[in-house]
């Protein structure tokens, strides 16, 4: 379903019930991390992390394929906490990147219409997606991404109640 992952940082802050057991916190302080909820640090990386795309987008390119790199398994790039500079900076790499898809997801989907520039809102590499954890999340998170240009998806996680989709 993917080729990659690339977290442009880590942490985020719960919205939710899907966010209650997350794994990503769970997995951040496993590690000694402490990225998670209001007002906490967010953990940015370096230029190697951040040139590990670029290196994708070449082997793509001389493969001759389109590659998918699914984006931000450790936050959540519509965060209201993001790290300062961080998100523009995904978007710039997004942009220097022609031969990957990059696949966003995240429940706070009113965050495309507010922080995705207009043309990777419009990019056919950019598919942009969202969790639905249970029928009153999909239903209004799938009402805010009609009639959005591209393709758009639904990750049903983590399975907190039954789900029907096609309405």
């Amino acid at each position: 379903w993917t080729d990659h992952t690339f977290n442009p940082w880590w942490g985020c802050t719960r919205v939710s019930p899907g966010c209650v057991n997350c794994y990503a916190v769970t997995f951040d302080k496993r590690i000694g991390g402490a990225h998670w909820g209001q007002g906490k640090p967010r953990r940015t990386f370096g230029e190697k992390h951040w040139s590990e795309p670029l290196q994708w987008d070449a082997k793509a390119k001389r493969d001759g394929v389109m590659r998918k790199v699914f984006c931000a398994s450790m936050a959540d790039v519509f965060d209201v906490e993001a790290p300062a500079g961080e998100r523009d900076r995904l978007w710039d790499l997004i942009r220097g990147t022609e031969n990957l898809i990059w696949q966003l997801l995240t429940k706070r989907v009113e965050g495309y219409a507010e922080f995705l520039p207009g043309d990777l809102m419009c990019c056919r590499d950019v598919w942009k997606g969202f969790t639905a954890e249970d029928q009153q999340r999909y239903d209004e998170r799938w009402q805010l991404m009609q009639g959005w240009p591209g393709i758009t998806w639904c990750s049903y996680e983590p399975a907190l109640g039954p789900l029907t989709t096609g309405k």
